[in-house]
Order: structure tokens, then C-alpha cells, then sequence
């Protein structure tokens, strides 16, 4: 009948991540991958191998299979792991995710004007640990962004309007 012991060679653990299609042209073979699991904050870490050749229509993903570089016994088959591919560095300006409101599908900063806070219409990029990158700067420049408090700041616009 049915198995009553499963035997796994954790010296060739596996990760199988799931890319969404607009991220997967920056995810390629070599790169490093670092993870977490649900039940523990130790940092893993693996290298990407292979990458999916097409997206799933359901979820728009590609499948990234990753070679897991410090396997240990705490890592089951079937866990959800919290994942990021290193890509790269680059410089970028950004910002704390509490100074931009999004509505609808467009992006604002406040920026002070003496008494008064103006709305001004941003491009973002990506978004990690707390800060939005801010895609075109120069429109920036000079201006004194508000940069906690944008969603408290246009609730009270609002309900002057």
C-alpha cells in the first residue's frame, strides 16, 4: 500500500519561485536568491538555474527553479518561502512609502508652498522596505516634499474640497 517513510537527500534541496511576468526579464541564470521561510527568520540562499519560457495566463508568472546553497533539515517539501532575486545595484531616488498616495492608477507627493501643501502627480517604480522609487526626480527638484502623512494630508484636502 501507501508509504510509510519518505527519504530526503536535503543536500539537493530545490526552490521553485513564481515570477510575476512583468519582473521576470531582470531574473536571470546565476543570480543570487535569499529566503526566508513561515516558520523562521534564518536567511537562506540559492542561485537561480532556470527560468520559465513561458507566463501562465492564470496568474501572469513565470516558474524560476533555484538551487538552494545552504540546505539544512528545517526546510520541508511544500513550504511557502518569502523570496528576492539580487538583480543588481543601482542608484535610485526614492522616497518612504508614507510620503506618496496612489488613486487610482496614478501616483502623488505633497510638497509645501509656504502655508499650503500642493498635490503633484509622480511617476513610481519599484517598492521595497518601506520607499517608492520616484522615476522622474528632476520634477522634483527644488521642491520640499512632505514625505510622512500623505494619505492623513489628502483625506484633509479632500473634505475642503
Amino acid at each position: 500500500g501507501d508509504p510509510i517513510v519518505e527519504l530526503v537527500d536535503i543536500a539537493r534541496l530545490n526552490l521553485h519561485l513564481v515570477v510575476y511576468g512583468k519582473d521576470i526579464s531582470r531574473v536571470q541564470s546565476g543570480q543570487s536568491v535569499e529566503f526566508t521561510t513561515e516558520a523562521q527568520d534564518k536567511v537562506y540562499h540559492g542561485k537561480v538555474h532556470a527560468k520559465g519560457k513561458a507566463i501562465d495566463p492564470g496568474n501572469r508568472s513565470v516558474d524560476v527553479h533555484v538551487h538552494i546553497s545552504d540546505p539544512d533539515a528545517n526546510l520541508l517539501s511544500g513550504m511557502y518561502v518569502k523570496a528576492r532575486v539580487l538583480i543588481g545595484s543601482s542608484h535610485v531616488y526614492a522616497i518612504p512609502e508614507t510620503g506618496v498616495v496612489s488613486e487610482g492608477d496614478q501616483n502623488f507627493v505633497f510638497v509645501n508652498e509656504g502655508n499650503k501643501f500642493r498635490k503633484k502627480a509622480v511617476q513610481t517604480g519599484l517598492r521595497r522596505d518601506g520607499f517608492v522609487e520616484i522615476l522622474s526626480p528632476e520634477s522634483l527638484l527644488n521642491e520640499t516634499i512632505i514625505l510622512t502623512g500623505a494619505y492623513y494630508l489628502n483625506a484633509e484636502l479632500t473634505i475642503e474640497e
